[in-house]
């Protein structure tokens, strides 16, 4: 829709990089939800980005009801798969079959590395020790080493660590702000899309500038190139307490 700007960027690139050019695997299997528009579309995005690195997708799981995990990862594996994507939804059959892949896959042989899309950036995930080193791309994660100035701003006044769902949320929010702003009075609705939709257009966010392309998808800059659209790994301490780590960009 044209009346959509979307400040949550996409990281499937960056998955597909960090497999091919960290990891050095050319071979993927994905379990997903072909008739579903997110899963469907993210699966689409990540092949074409993996096959043009010379990778491909050599074996395909449903979530649907005849999902069984142990099938899934053993199939994934006979096609020698080194690595899966997983690509739920949010909704909970698909979720929870999600969940099922990762206890098998740890205590096999062969086990495969793990990748999850957005929906597996979950504290659910941080409950199951097997989750361990499964990386996954989200729209914006605290950045430990050096934080922002919205992540100290939020910590003072929230006295908590804050998400990159409220981080995409603040962007979307100073977005409305300067484009409000800049309209002066007598705001509208079409006015608003229209300076929104300037090329010349940018509010002030999270990680720098927020812009937007010409299809309203949030552009990635120098500035904020290594802030939003970030990998994560999921890492457990000796008491099997588990977090969400960057990846530091390669």
């Amino acid at each position: 829709s044209i009346w959509v700007f979307r400040t949550a960027p996409s990281a499937v690139k960056d998955l597909a990089e960090y497999l091919v050019d960290e990891k050095g695997f050319r071979k993927a299997a994905i379990a997903y939800i072909p008739n579903r528009e997110w899963s469907n579309s993210t699966y689409e995005e990540f092949k074409n980005y993996l096959e043009s690195k010379g990778g491909e997708i050599v074996h395909k799981c449903q979530f649907n009801g005849g999902f069984r995990a142990n099938k899934c990862l053993n199939d994934a594996i006979k096609q020698e798969a080194e690595v899966m994507l997983l690509l739920p939804e949010i909704y909970q059959n698909s979720f929870d079959r999600a969940l099922q892949i990762f206890d098998p896959n740890s205590v096999n042989p062969q086990k495969l590395s793990l990748l999850g899309g957005t929906v597996m950036y979950s504290d659910k995930i941080l409950r199951i020790k097997s989750a361990e080193n499964m990386v996954t791309g989200f729209y914006w994660h605290r950045n430990e080493i050096n934080p922002s100035k919205f992540e100290t701003d939020a910590l003072a006044l929230w006295k908590a660590q804050v998400n990159g769902r409220t981080a995409m949320s603040y962007d979307a929010t100073m977005t409305i702000a300067e484009g409000l702003r800049q309209m002066g009075k007598n705001p509208t609705r079409k006015g608003l899309k229209q300076v929104i939709s300037n090329p010349n257009f940018s509010a002030q966010g999270v990680a720098g500038k927020v812009e937007f392309d010409e299809n309203g998808d949030s552009k990635l800059t120098p500035e904020n190139k290594t802030e939003i659209g970030v990998l994560v790994q999921v890492k457990c301490d000796s008491q099997n307490n588990c977090r969400f780590v960057r990846v530091p960009p390669q």
